[in-house]
């Protein structure tokens, strides 16, 4: 089956853990609770890393990002982080946050996702997912 979006969509478990052990490594940064510093740390760049480095980059993340919109019922991207996503609702999510800034340099909503915990939640309901493999 090719890939959607030439994004990759099918994962055997050994990859899936590859790559949210990747994403977890960030988590401690993020624990208001921890002080934990990790010299790998780049801010949000650390996860436009690993999505192109695993090629989960979601071209298509608006289209994508209306539908997690539409089967959860919240337009907030901090009220979607609180909700059981799956694997590739998270990685479109990731992609779609810098984007923001992107395109409204003055928005800040990456930083606002860092403060009000939106990056932190993404990274526990990864590690959970991680848990059920």
């Amino acid at each position: 089956m090719k890939p959607e979006y030439n994004r990759k969509v099918e994962f055997t478990d050994d990859e899936l853990r590859e790559i949210i052990d990747s994403f977890l490594e960030f988590k401690p940064v993020l624990d208001k609770e921890s002080t934990v510093d990790n010299p790998n740390w780049w801010g949000d760049e650390s996860f436009l890393h690993l999505l192109w480095k695993y090629n989960l980059v979601d071209r298509k993340y608006n289209v994508s990002l209306n539908k997690i919109i539409e089967k959860y019922g919240k337009r907030e991207i901090h009220s979607l982080s609180l909700e059981k996503l799956d694997f590739l609702e998270i990685m479109t999510i990731f992609t779609y946050i810098p984007r923001v800034d992107h395109h409204d340099y003055r928005s800040e909503f990456v930083q606002r996702c860092f403060d009000d915990g939106t990056y932190y939640n993404l990274l526990c309901r990864l590690e959970e997912i991680r848990n059920e493999l």
